[in-house]
């Protein structure tokens, strides 16, 4: 049952990829040189570069569909005083929808290159932006919506290093994929454009240091958390254990250090 569920969701953590190499593709078309003798997959590619702004239109369409119609399904329970949690997941996940369109339009975006680093023309900026903004939103629906802490500490599955690294690997394919591998980038200049390089020594104590850091600033805020918060902290306590109870060893240590 636990491998079905970890398969599911790691499958649907692969769900964004295709949009991101169509994204790619819309900001440099495959090459096009006569069209008697242009590959097949060169043509579809470029035609479903054309398309990228459709389908970030049609992505937060949907996310706005799936608000209202989780609305709906709560408004006749809310008159007697209850779903107030799918409301409130409602109406996180209709204000989602409706930034994430809003990203599609590119006076929107020209605004926004004001304050980030984006190009207002990109549409694999414009994809990372609407990407980031529904995987945010869904997620802090879900929290608003429910004791997200209360149900993992009573159904959680218990993670693995397996689960950690099938959790992590469809970012990491994303990372690549977003940067333009094989597209806009070889494999070298990927890694390079990622920061997957050699470190040097200064980096190595840097980043000791920080884990140092990190790990007694980390104890300082649980500790404070059990001081000012008591039956929170037990919360988070019962979830990090019933997820993180298996990764105390050296291998699992290593796995989320990875």
């Amino acid at each position: 049952m636990h491998a079905a569920v970890a398969l599911t969701e790691f499958l649907f953590l692969l769900l964004p990829l295709p949009l991101i190499l169509i994204a790619n593709w819309a900001d440099r078309p495959p090459a096009v040189e006569g069209a008697a003798g242009v590959p097949w997959f060169a043509r579809g590619a470029a035609g479903l570069g054309s398309a990228i702004w459709i389908l970030l239109a049609t992505m937060a369409a949907g996310v706005i569909l799936l608000a209202l119609f989780t609305l709906a399904l709560a408004l006749p329970a809310s008159r007697g005083g209850g779903a107030s949690g799918v409301a409130t997941y409602s109406v996180v996940l209709l204000v989602t929808g409706a930034v994430a369109g809003a990203l599609v339009a590119e006076p929107v975006r020209a605004g926004l290159a004001r304050v980030l680093p984006i190009e207002p023309r990109s549409a694999v900026h414009a994809t990372a932006l609407v990407l980031s903004v529904v995987l945010v939103g869904s997620q802090l629906a879900s929290q608003l919506s429910i004791d997200l802490l209360k149900q993992q500490a009573s159904t959680g599955a218990p993670l693995g290093p397996a689960d950690v690294i099938s959790g992590e690997v469809p970012f990491l394919i994303a990372a690549a994929l977003g940067v333009g591998l094989f597209i806009r980038r070889d494999p070298r200049a990927t890694l390079e454009r990622l920061g997957f390089v050699r470190p040097t020594g200064w980096q190595l104590v840097i980043a000791l240091s920080a884990a140092g850091a990190f790990y007694a600033f980390g104890n300082g805020v649980d500790a404070l958390a059990h001081h000012l918060t008591p039956a929170t902290a037990d919360k988070v306590q019962a979830a990090n254990q019933r997820l993180f109870g298996q990764l105390g060893d050296p291998v699992g240590i290593a796995t989320i250090a990875l």
